[in-house]
C-alpha cells in the first residue's frame, strides 16, 4: 500500500471540537480521528479496517464516533470509544436497523447521540440514537412523514431541533423537528394555532444550506413564480441577504456558502475556478463585497467546513493528503498560519489547445514535462468531474517513476461555466474526444522525435482513453483504462437502475452522441482500430460500471485478433468502482506504473490475469 493517506467522509462533531474520516489502510478502511484541537495535532487511528466506504460517521466531541455499518441487508450501529495506549478504539453495538435505508445524522442532544433517518415504501421515519438503549427511540414515524428527509443539521444550541428538507412529490420544502415532541413545521412560517403535528404544505420549494445552531438562524434557499433567492431564517422570520454578500470581488462565478458564523452574521463561501479554489468570507449586515481568506496557490478546498471559535476547513495541496486545517476567517489580506503549509512544487497547471478553444490542464511531472520521455494523457470519468491541483497518490507515483501526467480538463469538466459542462450533455464522446485529440496532436508535434505518448482513463474516462486509442492510434504505444465501458447502450443493458437513470439524465441513452458515420464514438464500434498495448483494470464488486463490461471488451478484443497477455491484460480485482483507490489499490497501481513505462512484458504474474 502507498504511504501516503488516503481520506475520505469527513465528519465534524457537533462543534467541531473532533473531527473524524474513512482511511485507507493494508487491512482495508480505518478510521481516522483529530480530537483536541483538531488541526494542530496529529491524527490517531481508531480501527485501521473492518469499514468500507458505505460506513457513515458521526464524531462526538468528547472523541468517541458513532458509526453504521451496513451488512447484509441490516444496519448496525456501532460506537467508538479510544482505547487506552496503542490499542485500537473499544467497540459496543448500540443498535440494528432492518430498513432498507439508514443515514446518520450529526445531532447531540441530552440523552442522545445521534440521529437516524430510515426510509422504505417512500416515507421516512426519525428516530435518535441513545448509549442506554439496545434500540433507536422513535422520534417522527413514518406515517406522519410521507416523503424523504434529506441533509439534517442542529438548529439549536442543545440539539433538541433539527432541521431537513422533506422531498415530496418533487418539490423539497425545509422543516424544523423537535426532537422531544416530533412536531414538524416549516422553518419559514411559524405554525398556525392547534395545527397538526404532520408537515403542513407550502408555496414553492426550497433546500436548508447551512445553520448557526448557537443564534437559532438557518440559511435557506427559496425558490418559488418570483425567482430564486438565498434567505437568513430566525423564528420563522425571513430576512434577505445582502445582495454583495455572493459577489465575488474577483469576478470569478458565484461562490458557494459553506458556513455560517456562530453569530450568523458572516458567511465562509467557497469559490471554484477550474483546478482551483478560493474561500472568502462575505458579510451578513453590510453591504461590503467579501474579502478572500485563503485560497489560489495553497490549496484545494473541499465544501465542507465548521465555524464555531475558530474556522476549521478540510484541504490538500499536491503535496499534502486532505486534512483539517484552521484558518483565520477575520484576518486581511489573507490568512496564512502555521496550520496551513505551503505548496511545494509538485503539480501546476497550464493551458493547451482544445479543439474549439484553449483548455485547463493540470501538469505532474515538472517543468520539462513535455520532453520527458513516458507521457501520459489521463481522462477523468464523470464526464461532470475534473483534474483538480489536490493531492493524487497516483499520479505522485507516476511522475516518481518519471512519467510526466498530463490531465486535462476537456469540456464537459467542472469549474469552467455551464457551456463548457453542458457540451457533452447527449454527446458522449464528441467535442470531449475533439479537445483530447487535438490536444494530443498539438503535443505529438512538440515532441517530435521523442516515444509515444500513452493514455490513461477511469470510468467515463476509460471509455473516453479508448475512443482516442482508436481514433489517433499512431499517438499512443499503450492505453491503461480503469472500469471501462464499451458504449452507453452496452452499458444500460447491464446497469443497475441508479446507472440507467444517470445514463438518461445526461442524453448519453437513448439519445445517441452525434458524429459522422466515418467516426464512431463508442468504444466497441471501433475496437478494431486500436494498435495501442492494453491493460484493463475492473473491480469484481463494481456498483458503477459492472465487471462484465471489461470481459465483453476481452472477448471483443480475441475476436479482433488482439493476443491476450500479448496484445491486451485484463485485471479483475476485488472492490468497487474506484478499484484503484481500494484495498487493492496499491498493487493495481504499482502494475499500471509498470505497464505505462514498458507494456504488458512488464506486468507482475497475478494468476492468469485476476488479483
Amino acid at each position: 500500500m502507498s504511504e501516503e493517506p488516503h481520506r475520505k467522509s469527513f465528519a465534524f462533531s457537533d462543534h467541531a471540537r473532533h473531527i473524524a474520516c474513512l482511511r485507507l489502510t493494508r487491512s482495508g478502511w480505518g478510521v481516522e480521528s483529530w480530537f483536541g484541537g483538531a488541526a494542530d495535532r496529529t491524527p490517531r487511528m481508531l480501527t485501521t479496517g473492518g469499514q468500507s466506504l458505505a460506513t457513515q460517521l458521526v464524531p462526538l466531541d468528547d472523541g468517541r464516533v458513532v458509526l453504521t455499518r451496513p451488512s447484509g441487508g441490516r444496519h448496525e450501529i456501532v460506537l467508538l470509544g479510544p482505547g487506552e495506549g496503542d490499542h485500537e478504539a473499544q467497540e459496543r453495538t448500540l443498535a440494528r436497523s432492518d430498513a432498507p435505508s439508514l443515514r446518520l445524522v450529526a445531532g447531540q442532544g441530552p440523552s442522545w447521540s445521534a440521529v437516524a433517518v430510515t426510509t422504505e415504501e417512500g416515507g421516512s421515519s426519525l428516530w435518535t440514537v441513545a448509549e442506554d438503549s439496545t434500540k433507536l427511540r422513535l422520534v417522527v414515524p413514518q406515517n406522519r412523514l410521507q416523503g424523504m428527509l434529506r441533509n439534517g443539521t442542529r438548529l439549536d444550541r442543545h440539539g433538541l431541533r433539527m432541521g431537513f428538507d422533506l422531498l415530496q412529490e418533487g418539490r423539497s420544502r425545509p422543516v424544523g423537528i423537535d426532537l422531544i415532541t416530533g412536531r414538524v413545521e416549516p422553518l419559514t412560517n411559524p405554525p398556525a394555532p392547534g395545527g397538526a403535528q404532520g408537515a403542513p404544505e407550502a408555496d414553492g420549494t426550497g433546500r436548508l444550506l447551512l445553520a448557526a445552531p448557537d443564534a437559532e438562524t438557518a440559511l435557506l434557499v427559496s425558490t418559488s413564480a418570483s425567482g430564486t433567492r438565498l434567505v437568513l431564517v430566525t423564528d420563522g422570520v425571513e430576512r434577505p441577504l445582502p445582495a454583495a454578500a455572493l459577489v465575488d470581488p474577483a469576478g470569478g462565478p458565484t461562490p458557494l456558502p459553506i458556513a455560517l458564523s456562530p453569530d450568523a452574521r458572516h458567511l465562509l463561501l467557497l469559490v471554484t475556478e477550474g483546478a482551483r479554489t478560493r474561500l472568502l468570507r462575505g458579510s451578513l449586515d453590510s453591504r461590503a463585497l467579501p474579502v478572500k481568506v485563503a485560497g489560489d496557490a495553497e490549496a484545494l478546498f473541499l465544501p465542507s467546513a465548521r465555524w464555531t471559535d475558530r474556522l476549521q476547513v478540510i484541504g490538500s495541496t499536491p503535496d499534502e493528503p486532505s486534512r483539517p486545517w484552521v484558518i483565520a476567517p477575520r484576518r486581511t489580506p489573507p490568512a496564512r498560519t502555521r496550520r496551513v503549509p505551503r505548496r511545494r512544487a509538485v503539480a501546476h497547471t497550464e493551458v493547451l489547445p482544445g479543439a474549439d478553444d484553449d483548455m485547463e490542464v493540470v501538469v505532474y511531472g515538472g517543468r520539462d514535462w513535455c520532453v520527458s520521455r513516458h507521457l501520459v494523457i489521463a481522462l477523468h470519468g464523470g464526464p461532470e468531474a475534473s483534474w483538480k491541483l489536490d493531492h493524487s497518490p497516483f499520479f505522485r507515483r507516476l511522475a516518481k517513476a518519471g512519467i510526466a501526467v498530463v490531465a486535462p480538463n476537456q469540456r464537459g469538466s467542472t469549474g469552467y461555466g455551464a457551456a463548457h459542462r453542458l457540451a457533452v450533455r447527449g454527446a458522449w464522446g464528441g467535442p470531449d474526444l475533439d479537445d483530447v485529440l487535438r490536444m494530443s496532436e498539438a503535443l505529438a508535434r512538440r515532441r517530435r522525435g521523442m516515444p509515444p505518448m500513452t493514455l490513461y482513463g477511469e470510468s467515463y474516462g476509460a471509455h473516453l482513453a479508448l475512443l482516442a486509442a482508436a481514433h489517433r492510434p499512431h499517438l499512443w504505444s499503450r492505453c491503461a483504462v480503469s472500469a471501462p465501458f464499451l458504449s452507453p447502450e452496452s452499458l444500460h443493458g447491464m446497469a443497475n437502475t441508479s446507472v440507467r437513470a444517470f445514463l438518461a439524465r445526461h442524453g448519453a441513452w437513448p439519445h445517441q452522441p452525434s458524429g459522422s458515420a466515418h467516426e464512431p464514438r463508442t468504444a466497441e464500434a471501433c475496437l478494431d482500430r486500436i494498435t495501442a498495448q492494453l491493460l484493463v483494470v475492473h473491480g469484481t464488486g463494481d456498483e458503477v460500471v459492472p465487471v462484465g463490461q471489461s470481459l465483453e471488451l476481452r472477448r471483443r478484443l480475441a475476436a479482433h485478433g488482439r493476443r491476450e497477455g500479448e496484445d491486451f491484460v485484463v485485471r479483475e480485482a476485488s472492490g468497487g468502482h474506484n478499484v484503484l483507490s481500494g484495498p487493492q489499490g496499491s498493487r493495481l497501481q504499482e502494475e499500471v506504473t509498470a505497464f505505462l513505462l514498458s507494456g504488458c512484458g512488464a506486468l507482475i504474474p497475478s494468476g492468469g490475469g485476476d488479483l
